[in-house]
């Protein structure tokens, strides 16, 4: 299916026309995922994709002006209930567990046609970075496979970017979609928390979870958000993508004395490169100043530590045994953590808050590298960045994904190249509260004048 469309508006276009029609697409994407070598399908929705693809179609044949998402297969985290599917959040804790009703999110893609087929995995219990599991092993990168895809959607990443699926259903705490979306060349949202409902989604942290879509293209997410979200786009930004200049206008804040010594050296060469290509394509970067930013890591982990011991306070005491050791080692770690520090790290947030609030007035949105790393090699527990220092992977790959998910803010990750590996790196955009579709505007105003979207993972040796 991916070698023979681009994008979603492109198969949309292709089922109005005829040139293919929903049960087909199905019936491709099915075929791709028993090959699937990413590791990233749980299962297949075969029979029940078909029929509401038959559906699809016969519906098309006799009723113009439906949904760009009609009959279109999707892809959802395992985190996420499908009605009458077993759902367990990549978790023997929860073998056996059959999702009553959809979730929030299923619901709406199904209310515009969306066709859920392929149930994808994740780290367990969305509690890590690796999406690497105790009893299924690692999901891989659809770059190479011999590295992590990130996570937690790793599931969701690998899929979208090996041609699964054209679009997947992830949920980001504090980088679980934008990570992933970074490592795989994809573009990924984490919308504001509360824009997306998380009803029928197993959680992690409630403070901080939300769920986003992972796509090709700045453009099927946006289509995926409007219908995850009832169509609540606010502050869009009057931008002409026909134009030389996209992105005139647009001003993009970099933050003051942000520690690059964190980035591979060709990460930090493909994050400046992004930033001449961001004013080649008329957007002015100017300097902010957030105060407290140098603690958002600090304050995000101690409050996504504490939340989710209190989230499995029951299941921990009775099914320990069946948790992998690295989700074990962190519920007892949140178990220790004291209210006074939890309420301290609430409290930071709020002045973290308060900090880009008022740097937002300045620009349009904060600009930041996504990961300071390309994808490690599976096995990998650590990372040594260019200043020399080695960091644990989850410290490391929260350093930038933790300022939005700390001050409780809308952020998009997009793909900006590939370094001397041919790996993919992203850049992220963080803007203001519920202001989702300004990022998505300057997305896809600097898609529009690059091309590293359009490139595909090669062959699998």
């Amino acid at each position: 299916m991916s070698n023979a469309y681009d994008s979603i508006s492109a198969t949309a276009q292709a089922l109005r026309d005829g040139q293919v029609s929903s049960v087909e697409l199905v019936e491709d994407m099915v075929l791709a995922a028993k090959h699937d070598s990413t590791n990233s399908v749980v299962r297949c929705l075969e029979e029940s994709a078909l029929q509401a693809a038959a559906q699809a179609d016969a519906q098309r044949a006799k009723t113009p002006g439906l949904h760009p998402l009609h009959g279109i297969p999707f892809g959802v985290k395992e985190n996420m209930d499908v009605a009458g599917v077993e759902t367990v959040a990549g978790s023997r804790v929860l073998e056996g567990r059959i999702a009553p009703d959809d979730a929030a999110v299923v619901r709406l893609m199904r209310s515009c046609g969306a066709i859920p087929t392929l149930t994808l995995a994740m780290h367990e219990f969305a509690h890590g970075l690796t999406s690497e599991s105790h009893w299924r092993g690692p999901v891989r990168n659809a770059w190479d496979r011999e590295r992590y895809a990130g996570g937690s959607s790793g599931g969701s990443a690998a899929a979208v970017a090996s041609g699964l699926c054209l679009v997947a259903l992830g949920s980001d705490t504090g980088g679980s979609v934008r990570v992933p979306a970074a490592l795989n060349g994809l573009v990924g949202l984490r919308p504001s928390v509360g824009a997306v409902s998380n009803d029928g989604v197993l959680p992690l942290a409630w403070t901080l979870d939300t769920c986003g879509p992972l796509a090709r293209t700045a453009e099927d997410v946006s289509l995926v958000y409007e219908a995850l979200s009832g169509g609540s786009h606010r502050h869009e930004f009057g931008l002409d993508l026909k134009k030389a200049q996209p992105l005139a206008g647009v001003r993009l804040g970099v933050v003051a004395g942000l520690d690059m010594e964190a980035l591979e050296a060709g990460v930090l060469e493909l994050f400046e490169a992004a930033q001449d290509d961001l004013m080649r394509l008329g957007a002015q970067i100017v300097e902010v100043s957030i105060p407290g930013i140098d603690v958002a890591h600090a304050a995000l982990m101690l409050v996504d530590l504490a939340e989710p011991s209190v989230v499995h306070a029951g299941w921990i005491n009775t099914n320990a045994a069946k948790y992998g050791q690295d989700i074990r080692t962190l519920i007892y770690a949140g178990q220790t953590i004291s209210s006074l520090e939890y309420l301290q790290a609430q409290q930071t947030r709020q002045i973290l808050a308060r900090s880009f609030a008022s740097a937002l007035t300045q620009v349009d949105a904060i600009l930041t590298p996504t990961v300071g790393f390309v994808a490690p090699r599976i096995g990998e527990t650590s990372v040594t960045l260019r200043s020399g220092v080695s960091e644990t992977m989850i410290a490391a790959a929260l350093r930038y994904s933790a300022y939005a998910s700390a001050a409780g803010l809308p952020a998009i990750s997009v793909p900006c190249g590939f370094d001397q590996d041919g790996l993919p790196a992203g850049i992220q955009l963080i803007g203001k509260r519920h202001c989702e579709a300004g990022l998505l505007k300057v997305a896809k105003g600097y898609q529009a004048g690059t091309s590293w979207h359009r490139r595909r993972p090669g062959p699998v040796a």
